[in-house]
């Protein structure tokens, strides 16, 4: 979460930087059993990660459902990015999303953030 708060704070997307969750926040998502969090691992590492959950109230009101999952945070390491580590981690959270009933899946990504909008127009069309 830390490295997805510095890389969104720097350019070209200049977010102001978030404080970081406190612990009992942090244990308080991982336990919310509507949200999900799935870590890629290597040798102990957390190389990149993805949580979703219900719809996200702050996101733009037309993905804002009960039908609908929201990726709420994801972030992979640059020396592992475009080697699916991503892609693997969406597929797990949209499968978890499937298997708890939702019919859609939403991101609220920053626009100005290339290398993750590179990534999301992939995967899902721009509704807002």
């Amino acid at each position: 979460m830390a490295e997805l708060t510095g890389h969104l704070s720097d350019a070209p997307v200049f977010l102001p930087p978030e404080v970081p969750p406190a612990p009992a926040e942090v244990e308080a998502h991982l336990t919310d059993p509507d949200r999900a969090c799935f870590l890629a691992l290597l040798d102990d590492r957390t190389v990149g990660y993805i949580m979703v959950r219900s719809a996200n109230a702050e996101a733009g009101w037309v993905i804002q459902d009960p039908c609908t999952a929201s990726t709420d945070g994801a972030y992979t390491l640059p020396q592992y990015r475009g080697q699916g580590v991503a892609t693997a981690l969406l597929g797990e959270g949209v499968r978890w999303a499937r298997d708890c009933g939702y019919g859609r899946c939403a991101v609220d990504f920053e626009a100005h953030n290339a290398q993750g909008a590179r990534f999301w127009l992939r995967h899902f069309e721009p509704v807002s």
